[in-house]
């Protein structure tokens, strides 16, 4: 994925999984984050999301997402997320 300047591999981003009440609260990480401003970082935290689940499950199933500054422990990758939110329905 292209995030101006940078070129970003979604395969990199790994993602915190908290599941509630069939929805669910993400915290966002990518080793790219510390060379990123802070919109650039934004953007990174919920364009995956979007790119994954689509944005109509995107904005149904996820409740809080956040950027985390250092990989979370015991975080996923995308496809893992995918599946996750998948099985909620």
């Amino acid at each position: 994925m292209n995030l101006g300047a940078h070129r970003i591999a979604l395969a990199d981003v790994r993602v915190a999984v908290h599941v509630d009440n069939g929805v669910v609260d993400v915290a966002v990480y990518h080793p790219e984050f510390a060379g990123l401003e802070a919109a650039a970082r934004e953007a990174l935290t919920y364009l995956p999301l979007d790119v994954t689940l689509g944005e109509r499950v995107a904005g149904e199933r996820l409740r809080r997402v956040e950027t985390a500054e250092a990989e979370p422990r015991d975080a996923i990758g995308l496809l893992e997320l995918r599946e996750i939110v998948g099985g909620l329905g």
